[in-house]
């Protein structure tokens, strides 16, 4: 079930030090500058790694970990970045190597951490705008629209870094959860699946004040989470 393309995200960047990651024209209208262009593509594959990982694909995350882990590097960013890239290059990596969803969440949270951080040095500002989410439903697909929404958003409050992304899909993914009778889970499945959908509920409502040292890691238990639920249900969707 592909719940995320009932929603759209439109990004303005507004530039700092180096266009952030995204793709926009040069000031004459013409074509994006190279920077912004490398960005641009940075910002693709990131965002098709973090797809993939939420809807529990490793496969087709790899492919994405492996151009992010891998391409030629971008010369002017500044050594104060280096770190940063080393991070999202080694997070990528990880990713790469991963044998399970779990470890590679983790992964991918140390990944949205460091594209954060990176943004800050090179004084980076993104700006984000979006679709209205789904309603508050106990209708099964309905729901995950709402989750799929809100994962996104705070992937974009972790690695834009955006306090207002972040605390959006905190706040959305805390409503009301499931309870197992409106699950596809299998009967002897369905009190595992309602408890995995709680544990979402129940760290969204943590995540929304997180400091920017912790939402790394309400990000990857919220994945791992939303997976272990997926794998419930998936046979039955």
């Amino acid at each position: 079930m592909n719940v995320r393309g009932i929603t759209a995200l439109a990004v303005t960047l507004s530039a700092g030090l180096l266009p952030a990651c995204g793709s926009t024209p040069s000031q004459d209208g013409g074509d994006p500058s190279p920077a912004s262009a490398h960005m641009s593509r940075h910002s693709v594959e990131a965002s098709e790694l973090e797809a993939a990982l939420v809807e529990g694909d490793l496969e087709r995350a790899k492919l994405p970990a492996a151009w992010l882990s891998g391409h030629e590097g971008m010369n002017g960013l500044g050594p104060e970045t280096d770190v940063f890239v080393t991070q999202m290059r080694e997070a990528a990596g990880g990713i790469l190597a991963s044998t399970s969803l779990e470890s590679a969440a983790v992964e991918m949270g140390r990944m949205g951490t460091a594209c954060g951080a990176c943004h800050l040095a090179t004084g980076t500002e993104l700006t984000y705008e979006w679709e209205d989410y789904a309603p508050s439903s106990m209708e099964l697909q309905t729901h995950m629209a709402r989750h799929a929404w809100a994962v996104d958003r705070l992937w974009e409050g972790l690695s834009g870094p955006s306090d207002e992304a972040w605390k959006m899909g905190a706040r959305v993914l805390s409503g009301d959860p499931l309870d197992r009778e409106h699950t596809t889970a299998e009967a002897g499945r369905r009190y595992r699946a309602e408890a995995w959908d709680q544990l979402v509920h129940s760290l969204a409502s943590e995540a929304e004040d997180a400091g920017p040292a912790e939402k790394g890691e309400f990000y990857s238990q919220v994945v791992s989470a939303c997976n272990a639920c997926h794998a419930l249900v998936r046979s039955q969707s």
